[in-house]
């Protein structure tokens, strides 16, 4: 039991359970949508002290770019898609039908582009939530941001609370056969939202 939050490993199998669902729905529509084997798997879902995020995030060297987005209504919070420049680049390609390295450096549509992706791709995580739990939330719209760990982080910490309480992570990884894109696709809860997701799902069943 964290601090404040009483829960049990039922809940987050659970909450594990339903967002291997969504990330099943979300590597459809990557494959339907990409030629590109990309997909979207879960590292880990755990519930965190706000102050540990900094520790939680694994940004290489060298710049990275970030895609977030507010998560809000009756659960509220952020999501983040952080790709190594690199990466973000050869993203950029696939979605536009390029051979990849074909890209150098990052349009202005190859941001909008990689920002309509992220979107879509959070928006059939989030459904599912909606959906199974029969509660209220939308997403903002996306923004991007761009090098330094404390610039991308800053936009994570922003309205998940005190650094004293906890927020469940949802950590994924966006991987293609040849390891050529990497990168993670993560989402926080805020405090009061991760009580209300653990107590929801305690009281429900969510099938595999």
């Amino acid at each position: 039991m964290k601090k404040g939050i009483k829960f049990g490993n039922g809940e987050i199998v659970k909450l594990r359970r339903l967002i291997d669902n969504g990330i099943g729905e979300t590597n459809k529509f990557i494959s339907e949508n990409l030629d590109r084997d990309l997909r979207l798997n879960l590292r880990t879902l755990d519930i965190i002290p706000v102050v540990s995020i900094y520790d939680e995030i694994d940004i290489r060297d060298g710049s990275s770019l970030g895609i977030y987005e507010r998560i809000l209504g009756e659960i509220m919070g952020t999501s983040i898609f952080i790709l190594p420049i690199k990466s973000s680049l050869a993203l950029a390609d696939v979605i536009n039908g390029r051979s990849i390295e074909t890209a150098t450096l990052l349009t202005n549509e190859d941001i909008t582009l990689l920002e309509n992706f992220y979107k879509r791709t959070i928006d059939i995580l989030l459904r599912k939530f909606i959906d199974t739990f029969g509660i209220r939330a939308y997403l903002s719209s996306p923004a991007t941001v761009f090098n330094l760990r404390e610039n991308i982080l800053n936009f994570i910490l922003v309205g998940l609370g005190r650094v004293g309480d906890h927020t469940l992570v949802a950590d994924m990884n966006i991987l293609d056969s040849e390891n050529v894109i990497d990168g993670h696709l993560m989402i926080f809860f805020d405090a009061h939202s991760t009580g209300k997701l653990l107590d929801l799902a305690r009281n429900m069943e969510i099938k595999p």
